[in-house]
């Protein structure tokens, strides 16, 4: 899964590892099951116009943004057992009081962008592929050698019958 990173408009960083949540039965699992979330993690929803904490074990930030990504209503510490709405294009669970620390107000915009982390991911294939190829070039070259002679020793023999 690919991993994001928030900020604020002015390049604060709000989350490191944030992921978004497309498949249904993700969103409808969300954070059931858990028993924390991590500091830098956040979970993005997009038309999840209504959140529940029903069978969660801690307190969530909740951030319904508008579809310029721009925060429409915040609800801080969450209790479980609670249900909220809000008509928004994208909804963001955080940490419990991560918008008091980040100073994340309604009207602030936030945005997400692929991280470093999952860049990193992508070149790490990327140099496995190459020393594959390389691996095969090397191996090929010995081998039209090889058969190059073959070929040779073949027509020598049918020349000479």
């Amino acid at each position: 899964m690919k991993k994001y990173k928030i900020n604020k408009e002015n390049g604060d960083i709000v989350s490191q590892r944030a992921v978004i949540l497309r498949n249904p039965l993700l969103k409808m699992k969300g954070l059931l099951g858990r028993k924390a979330i991590g500091e830098e993690e956040a979970y993005i929803f997009y038309h999840a116009s209504s959140i529940h904490t029903y069978g969660m074990k801690f307190d969530i930030d909740v951030v319904f943004l508008d579809k310029n990504k721009y925060v429409k209503k915040i609800i801080s510490s969450m209790a479980p057992g609670r249900i909220v709405n809000c008509n928004s294009y994208a909804t963001i669970e955080f940490p419990k009081n991560r918008m008091k620390e980040k100073n994340v107000i309604e009207g602030s915009k936030l945005e997400w962008f692929v991280s470093d982390e999952s860049g990193q991911v992508i070149l790490e294939y990327a140099l496995i592929l190459a020393v594959f190829v390389i691996a095969i070039i090397g191996v090929a070259i010995p081998l039209v050698q090889t058969t190059k002679l073959f070929m040779q020793h073949m027509i020598n023999y049918l020349v000479d019958i």
